[in-house]
Order: structure tokens, then C-alpha cells, then sequence
């Protein structure tokens, strides 16, 4: 298996979500995830300081790659923006500036 890296992350949708879920609830899903979690560095390595701040990174990244895994299971909710948004996008500068003042009640 060739994995190519690229800057764009390739498309997941829902049927991928299910067939990934599945395999990780079967028999051989259910061994290989022992196996990859049992990898898990060890927090502390010895008492140099150094390298248990080192190995503090490890783990946090193990646990994070771990993490998104089993976030992938699941089918990531799309934000859609509704197409009759009375406010221009927060990004575009040049669309809020060209704004009218809106008016402001008082009360008394």
C-alpha cells in the first residue's frame, strides 16, 4: 500500500465512516486496535527531565492520532451557511465596510 502525501486531505463521507466502523467492530479490527494501542510510549523515562518532557509529546500525539481515528468512525456534520444570510461573510472586510448602520431603538 503507497500512501502519497499531499497538502489536501482526501474526502470522507459517510459510507467510509460506516465501513471503517465496521471493520474496527469485527474480530480482526477489534485485535489489530490492540495491537496499535499497546504501541502507547510509557509517560515517564527515567528522571531526566528532558525526556520526560519529550516523551510527554510522544503521548500526547499517540493519543491524539488515536483520537482522530476513532473520530473517523463517525460522519463528520457539514456546516452549511443558509444562502439568504442577511450578513456578509465575517472574513470579507470590504463587504462589512459597504454596510449600512443599522437603526438602534431606545427605550425610555
Amino acid at each position: 500500500m503507497q500512501i502519497v502525501q499531499t497538502n489536501k486531505l482526501p474526502e470522507w463521507s459517510s459510507d467510509d465512516a460506516n465501513t471503517l466502523r465496521d471493520f474496527m467492530t469485527s474480530t480482526v479490527g477489534s485485535r489489530a486496535l490492540a495491537h496499535v494501542l499497546s504501541e502507547k510510549p510509557a509517560l515517564l523515562d527515567g528522571g531526566d527531565v528532558n525526556k520526560t518532557l519529550v516523551r510527554n509529546g510522544e503521548v500526547k500525539g499517540f493519543e491524539l492520532a488515536t483520537e482522530s481515528l476513532f473520530k473517523l468512525t463517525y460522519e463528520q456534520p457539514t456546516a452549511e451557511r443558509p444562502a439568504d444570510s442577511q450578513y456578509p461573510d465575517l472574513d470579507n472586510e470590504k463587504a462589512w465596510e459597504q454596510q449600512q448602520p443599522t437603526a438602534v431603538e431606545t427605550t425610555n
